[in-house]
């Protein structure tokens, strides 16, 4: 009984992350002028204040315990038009994604947990799974300019 608690509490809260996620990416998609290049830019750091708090301003509580902005990675990329393979946009050079200095905006938007993903501590009485890497992300095409 404790293990279906245990994995029923797995995929209420992996579901949860990837809401949030999509949430960020529906945000970054849309705005206008974002510099994915600059991890400082306004909207790239309210799409991460979204995702973990629900609001903009980063403020009460994280709606998933534990999760902090310093784990999510907002990453531009670039759909090669020949092979179709979609790669990381560099932020200098040909094909830049940064758009202050000449670049052009991304194809695509993801967001990540990064590599290690989000640490949930799975235990149940008299066995111990330890933590379990919740590996999500969520990858949107770029709508904004």
């Amino acid at each position: 009984m404790f293990g279906a608690f245990q994995v029923g509490r797995l995929f209420f809260i992996f579901n949860t992350l990837h809401k949030g996620l999509k949430s960020g990416v529906h945000y970054l998609q849309r705005t206008q002028g974002t510099n994915f290049c600059d991890a400082n830019d306004p909207a790239v750091t309210d799409a991460k204040n979204f995702i973990v708090y629900g609001n903009l301003q980063g403020t009460g509580a994280q709606l998933v315990t534990n999760l902090t902005v310093d784990m999510i990675t907002v990453i531009p990329e670039r759909s090669d038009p020949t092979t179709g393979i979609v790669s990381v946009c560099p932020c200098g050079g040909d094909g830049s994604c940064d758009i202050v200095n000449g670049g052009t905006p991304p194809d695509f938007v993801t967001v990540t947990l990064g590599v290690a993903g989000y640490p949930l501590n799975m235990s149940v009485p008299y066995l111990k799974w330890g933590i379990v890497p919740l590996h999500v992300s969520v990858r949107l095409p770029f709508l904004g300019a």
